[in-house]
């Protein structure tokens, strides 16, 4: 899901506008010739997909988790207090190295054990873009065929942090930083 609204607004103000329409002089150019533009970008963050590791069968095998059917995986919770445990980790689980029974009791088959979990997940997402590009713009007539343009230019106007995926990678290492969100996807207020 995502919308991008691009928009350009000549305020009405000045000469041959609403508002001051009858100002000359200094005060005239002051208000005069005024333009806010921008873009704005709103998507829900992408569908989150889990690997796991160690991988003991081999190259060229996506190894994924086992997801617990009968647990919750959403965390409830603003997403400064979700960025260490962004999704319930206890929902997942590493598959075992090996064969095992696709049905033991009917089917004496083997398969391996690769995961269960879907290639991405239908309830967990990754942080959503909420992104204001803002630009304010005078344009002053100096002479007859000359204008001069004073451009200012905000990217990320409101300082918004759109955090990084979390680490989808379930593994049975010690240090393991799974469920956690330890970066950024994008840059501070520019101007």
């Amino acid at each position: 899901h995502r919308v991008v609204f691009n928009y350009v607004l000549d305020l009405p103000f000045g000469e041959g506008k609403r508002f001051g329409g009858g100002t000359s002089g200094f005060a005239g150019q002051l208000i005069s010739g005024w333009t806010l533009s921008g873009v704005t970008t709103l998507q829900a963050g992408f569908p989150l997909a889990f690997s796991a590791t160690p991988n003991l069968i081999g190259s060229g095998y996506g190894l994924r988790p086992n997801v617990d059917p009968n647990c919750d995986k959403q965390v409830s919770g603003s997403t400064l207090d979700r960025l260490n445990r962004w999704f319930n980790t206890d929902c997942f689980s590493v598959p075992n190295a090996g064969f095992v029974a696709a049905n033991a009791s009917t089917d004496p088959a083997l398969r391996w054990d690769l995961g269960d979990a879907t290639r991405t997940d239908p309830d967990l997402r990754a942080h959503g873009v909420n992104n204001w590009n803002i630009s304010v713009s005078k344009t002053t007539r100096v002479g007859e065929r000359v204008n001069l343009m004073v451009r200012v230019e905000a990217f990320n106007v409101f300082n918004r942090v759109q955090f990084g995926p979390p680490n989808t990678q379930a593994t049975t290492a010690a240090t393991s930083t799974f469920g956690q969100v330890t970066s950024q996807a994008n840059q501070p207020r520019l101007m």
